[in-house]
């Protein structure tokens, strides 16, 4: 199989790609080269395979049968993908994985037809750092692995050492979500929040060339709902700031909306509270967890939610803070006052894509989830009039 990939990698490059490559070699750095590469070819490759002779199913056609078609499936554009990337002086190898989020990372068994589903490309640069490039997918993230790939064992056909080797995890410190709520109130009934939203490295590929795809009202619905956790009405809104999101490139992205809340407080015997809330991905990790006798699938990433209350007078603060850490995991929520009120500071670190069934077995564990869904998950913040 490796001869019939290194054959077509070795092609000369159609005049298509040769307006690529030449664009590609003005970057400054590798990852910029590889995006533009990888960013550029989707313009001009569109993911459509065909499967039905026995060659097509297990074989990239040549380089100018896929530039005359400008289609191709994973095979195809992964092998135009790295011709390109070869002509600018990258070391680069077709690869097979079992591409897919529900796909253990550690599946594995002897080599065959059905073991794999995906071609994709191990890219060596000059100064040895290597990098699994992904180019079928509709954005470009050379700076990190997407995670249906990341830590899967995939077979490098190198025709001189073919081997397995495990593609590299996304780093939880380079995904990072940071949301900034500040909360002013106006009346019992009503305040006024002024949110941000920062999305870091791997993060931001939920939103990137999103609007190659929707409408700007249709994205703006999107975020309202996410930055605000409802549907607010629109005369409530004052403003939603968005980034250019035409790019294909994964680029750290800002929002900002402002808009009045006029059901932010709830009204109790001990006064108005706040939902201080918990974290959707703790929600699904400790719902039923004591049935589960599987490894725990994550995306590695690190979450910040900051809350400000401005004017707002709380008492016995510490008995809602909370810290704990283990192998997989941190978590922490940390209330005081300063000058303008009083800030909630709740982190969550996913620090692993798998989290083993036997951790889940541990006291440890058994504890911080019954801690977690009695207390954290729904603690309430009571504040004075």
């Amino acid at each position: 199989m490796a001869p019939h990939y290194e054959k077509v990698l070795s092609q000369k490059l159609p005049t298509v790609f040769e307006d690529i490559a030449a664009k590609a070699a003005k970057c400054q750095n590798d990852i910029d080269l590889m995006n533009t590469v990888t960013s550029l070819l989707n313009e001009k490759v569109k993911y459509m395979g065909d499967w039905r002779s026995i060659s097509g199913e297990v074989f990239p056609r040549d380089l100018e049968a896929i530039a005359s078609s400008r289609t191709g499936d994973c095979k195809d554009i992964s092998s135009s993908a790295g011709a390109i990337l070869r002509s600018l002086g990258f070391k680069v190898n077709s690869a097979l994985v079992a591409r897919g989020l529900d796909i253990h990372p550690n599946y594995i068994g002897l080599p065959s037809l059905d073991i794999f589903n995906h071609a994709f490309l191990k890219v060596t640069a000059k100064d040895g750092s290597v990098y699994w490039i992904d180019p079928t997918n509709d954005i470009s993230m050379a700076q990190d692995t997407f995670r249906d790939i990341a830590g899967k064992v995939a077979l490098v056909l190198d025709i001189q050492s073919p081997s397995y080797e495990r593609v590299s995890y996304g780093d939880y410190n380079r995904a990072v979500i940071l949301m900034q709520k500040d909360i002013k109130p106006l009346s019992i009934s009503k305040v006024l929040c002024d949110i941000e939203l920062s999305l870091q490295g791997e993060s931001a590929s939920t939103y990137t060339a999103a609007a190659l795809y929707f409408s700007n009202n249709a994205i703006k619905d999107q975020v309202i709902t996410q930055l605000s956790g409802k549907s607010p009405n629109k005369k409530d809104i004052n403003y939603v700031v968005l980034p250019d999101l035409k790019s294909r490139i994964v680029k750290d992205l800002s929002f900002k909306m402002s808009f009045y809340d006029t059901n932010f407080f709830s009204k109790s015997n001990l006064g108005f509270e706040v939902p201080l809330g918990g974290f959707d991905e703790l929600d699904t990790l400790f719902q039923n967890s004591e049935e589960r006798v599987t490894d725990i699938l994550m995306a590695p990433k690190k979450i910040t939610h900051k809350m400000l209350l401005k004017g707002i007078v709380v008492h016995d603060l510490n008995t809602l803070n909370f810290s704990a850490s283990n192998d997989w995991f941190d978590l922490s929520r940390k209330i005081s006052h300063n000058s303008q009120g009083i800030e909630v500071l709740t982190e969550l670190a996913i620090k692993h894509a798998i989290i083993p069934s036997e951790f889940t077995e541990t006291e440890e564990f058994q504890s911080l989830r019954d801690y977690y869904l009695n207390n954290f998950a729904d603690a309430l913040l009571f504040v004075e009039q």
